[in-house]
Order: structure tokens, then C-alpha cells, then sequence
């Protein structure tokens, strides 16, 4: 499986899209950094990273496009789908697939935005606590960062499953944009009033951080949330594949 997985990874790093997706990344990233200049290093990466912006019109809408394509892939490669033979491994190689390919392009993000706040204007590193939490404001980045990561993954397995639910192109990309977009005004919509729609709010659970001031609070709504998304999703992705038609028993 793993000789597959890289050729996927080779694949996707031979197209023209893998290039526009790094550039498209690059100067998206460099124009919010540029808006935070002046700010120490540790400020400086953490509200550029965690921007709202960023997420929802840059990071995000890349992965759904690194998405869409590498499954397009897969779903082709005849020599793939014989190797496999069942939906099952069908569905788990999909999986381990989606895992390893947005940690690839999360950790290049990372370094762009690396770069990016060294060829901006900032003030030395310093470890600040200006978010009214009980810990570093460090800490909450990297709680942050997590949460962030996750968010992706969640992207890429509600992607598998709509491919194998619906085995539509379209319909995949009109429902990822229409969630994209709860995403983006999900800060908007909080406090709702209500516990259980704040609970089903992505866009809060991925990117409202500076809503709360309780880090207990942070990480149930970020991590914890998403891995039983995660664990959700991957259970409706095995059930799917039993019906779809990818040329496999």
C-alpha cells in the first residue's frame, strides 16, 4: 500500500495544480502576514496561521482542490483498484491516503507561513499572554494549530465520503462549498444561544479560539470535537464504499 500511497504523492506533486495551490498559498499567506507587521515573531505567526481569512478562503479551499484531484487519481488507476479488490481496502487505503496527503501540504503551509513572517517586519520572539487564557499564548497556538489540522482532515474524509456517496463531481464540490462557507461566518453564529447548534458549528469548533477564555473549553471544542467527527465520518466512509461503483468487488 505504501508504494501506491507515494505514487499518488508523485502524482499529485507532477500537476500544475500542486504549483498554483503553493503559490496561490504563498501570496495569500504573505498578504495577511504583511497586515500583521510589527507584531513579535510568536504573535506574528500565531494571528497570521490561525486568520479566519486565511482558513476559510486560502488554507481550506486548497485542500478541497488537493482533494478533488488526488481522488480523481485514485478512482482511475485501474492497476490500483485491481491491487485492492475489495471496497473495503478500497476505503482504507482512501483513508490512510487522505491522512498522510494533508499532513504533506498542511506542513508546506506551515513553512510558507514560516517564511512568510521572516520577510515581514517583527519585533524579537517573546512568549505574550494577551488572550485572557491561563496559559501562554503559545500554547494556545499550538492547541490552535492541531485544531486546525484536524479541521483538513475532517475536509478530506467528508470529501471521500461524498465521492463515494454520490459518485458526483459537482454535487462534492457545491456541498464542500456550501460548508466552507458555514465555516467562514461560524464565529458570527456564536453564541447562538443554544449549546447543541454551537456544538454543530464548524466554523467556531475550527477557528473561534479567541471566543473563549477557558483552555479546558478549547480543547474539547477543537480536538475532541473533531476526532469524533473523524471517527463519525470514517464509519459513514466504510458504509458507503459497500455500495459504490469503483470497479472493485
Amino acid at each position: 500500500m505504501s508504494s501506491f500511497i507515494k505514487n499518488v504523492i508523485n502524482y499529485f506533486c507532477s500537476t500544475w495544480e500542486y504549483k498554483a495551490i503553493l503559490i496561490y498559498i504563498f501570496l495569500g499567506s504573505f498578504f495577511i502576514t504583511c497586515q500583521n507587521a510589527g507584531l513579535n515573531y510568536s504573535e506574528l505567526l500565531s494571528s497570521s496561521f490561525t486568520n479566519k481569512i486565511f482558513l476559510t478562503v486560502i488554507l481550506y479551499p486548497s485542500f478541497v482542490a488537493m482533494f478533488m484531484l488526488t481522488y480523481q487519481y485514485i478512482s482511475k488507476n485501474y492497476s490500483l483498484l485491481l491491487r485492492l479488490k475489495t471496497r473495503k481496502k478500497y476505503a482504507t487505503f482512501c483513508i490512510v491516503t487522505i491522512i498522510i496527503m494533508t499532513i504533506f501540504l498542511f506542513l508546506q503551509a506551515f513553512i510558507i507561513e514560516l517564511i512568510n513572517c521572516n520577510l515581514t517586519p517583527h519585533s524579537d520572539f517573546k512568549i505574550t499572554n494577551n488572550l485572557n487564557y491561563s496559559v501562554d499564548d503559545f500554547i494556545i497556538f499550538i492547541i490552535s494549530v492541531i485544531k486546525i489540522l484536524l479541521t483538513a482532515i475532517v475536509i478530506g474524509f467528508f470529501n471521500l465520503f461524498l465521492q463515494l456517496k454520490f459518485n458526483n463531481k459537482n454535487v462534492t464540490v457545491i456541498i464542500l462549498m456550501a460548508c466552507l462557507t458555514l465555516i467562514f461566518f461560524g464565529d458570527k453564529l456564536y453564541p447562538s444561544g443554544f449549546w447543541l447548534i454551537d456544538f454543530f458549528n464548524p466554523g467556531f469548533q475550527s477557528h473561534g479560539y479567541y471566543l473563549l477564555n477557558s483552555t479546558t473549553e478549547l480543547i474539547i471544542s477543537g480536538i475532541v470535537y473533531f476526532s469524533v467527527i473523524i471517527l463519525l465520518l470514517i464509519y459513514l466512509i466504510y458504509r458507503s464504499s459497500k455500495k459504490c461503483k469503483i470497479g472493485v468487488n
